[in-house]
């Protein structure tokens, strides 16, 4: 397989950080200044990168935009009403993108009606193909400058490791805070790659997993969803948590279950 097809099946997954599953007996402990901050900062606001991806028989990932945006709203709706029920003060809730996070330069088969594909490469020639992002929010599609932020805030986060007392300033919040408003904001990043039952192996096998987006190479399904607490004003990092799902298929209640795991522990 030559490099540019190896390229093309590259497979967007969240860092395992801390193995499966998130830290929930922990989290307080670990940000024990959290109810201060959130009396202080008052308003929220929820932001969300979400991509699910299904391997296919060919070098080309399938991704249906429409099921990843369903999948997406219905979560957010979910985070903000258990954010309600916790006393935040939710201001909006936005799907910034389908996909941001891949290199402009990768391709995927777009999902016909009713989420098929044409995973057969005799059928290649009938596939619509596209690249990344597949969805913006109409904010990001109109200005440049903010969905380079915006690009770069979740690159930030992916770059972090979970395991020092403090993290880095996340500077790009500051000014992406103009358009989102909210001064606590909660940033998840979600997604996963499915591989349905009859999908060699060969067709999600690669070379290792880039530094920079965290992208991988992988023969099993998988589910991720990452949260981080940011304050708006300065970029400080006030709370994270994360779960990951091996196997099965990609659905809203697993995406749903996850949060409910992650935003257990908020106070």
């Amino acid at each position: 397989m030559n490099r540019a097809l190896r390229r093309n099946c590259l497979v967007w997954v969240l860092p395992l950080l801390a193995g499966v599953g998130g830290c929930a007996s922990t989290r307080l402990d670990r940000f024990p200044d959290f109810p201060a901050h959130k009396s202080r900062l008052g308003g929220t606001v929820i932001i969300t990168d979400f991509l699910v991806m299904r391997a296919t028989n060919t070098d080309t990932p399938m991704v249906d935009v429409a099921a990843n945006k369903i999948i997406a709203d219905t979560l957010l709706a979910y985070v903000q009403d258990v954010l309600d029920a916790k006393g935040f003060v939710v201001g909006g809730r936005i799907l910034s993108s389908v996909g941001l996070l891949l290199d402009d330069d990768f391709t995927a088969i777009l999902a016909r009606g009713g989420g098929q594909a044409a995973p057969d490469p005799e059928m290649a020639g009938m596939a619509i193909y596209s690249h990344p992002p597949f969805y913006l929010y109409q904010a990001l599609r109109r200005d440049t400058t903010l969905r380079n932020l915006m690009a770069g805030m979740y690159r930030t986060l992916l770059r972090l490791e979970d395991a020092g007392d403090a993290y880095p300033a996340v500077n790009e919040i500051v000014s992406l805070r103009k358009v989102l408003g909210g001064g606590m904001i909660f940033v998840f990043m979600g997604g996963g790659y499915e591989v349905p039952p009859g999908i060699g192996q060969e067709a999600v096998s690669g070379p290792p997993t880039s530094e920079l987006t965290k992208i991988g190479f992988h023969s099993i399904s998988q589910a991720s969803l990452y949260l981080y607490v940011l304050d708006g004003g300065t970029g400080e990092i006030l709370w994270t948590d994360h779960q990951i799902r091996k196997g099965g298929t990609m659905y809203k209640d697993k995406f749903i279950q996850m949060a409910g795991e992650i935003l257990g522990d908020l106070p």
